[in-house]
Formats: C-alpha cells, sequence, structure tokens
C-alpha cells in the first residue's frame, strides 16, 4: 500500500461513509482502472466514478462483466 492509496481511501472514506477498510478497496480498484468491483458488503449498483461495486450474488456474470 503506498501513500497516494491512504491518502485516496481517506478521500473515500471522507465522501461515501465506508468503513476504512473498504475504503482501502475501494481506492486500491480505483488506482488500479477497474471497472467492477465485487462485494457483497457494499451498496450494490453503486458507482464512485468509473469503478461501478456489484454484489455478486445478485448479479448474473455476463451483467458483471457489461460495460454499463
Amino acid at each position: 500500500m503506498t501513500v497516494d492509496t491512504s491518502l485516496l481511501a481517506f478521500d473515500v472514506h471522507k465522501q461515501f461513509g465506508f468503513a476504512w477498510w473498504d475504503s482501502l478497496i475501494v481506492a486500491s480498484a480505483l488506482q488500479s482502472d477497474c471497472d467492477v468491483l465485487l462485494s457483497e458488503d457494499m451498496s450494490h449498483r453503486r458507482r464512485i466514478g468509473p469503478l461501478r461495486i456489484l454484489d455478486p450474488f445478485l448479479v448474473r456474470p455476463d451483467e458483471a462483466l457489461s460495460p454499463n
């Protein structure tokens, strides 16, 4: 983990109210240019910038991989 990741995680935590560890996961996904983050613990279908958060138990695999 880098200082930049920690700073971005702090911003995510402050702006969106995620728990600290979830904020680190989101920050890492954003820095890695991920399109989709699968999590059963975060808000389903929430967008943070270009990142979509999907609950893997609520979507079909083809939906998770679609660009929308």
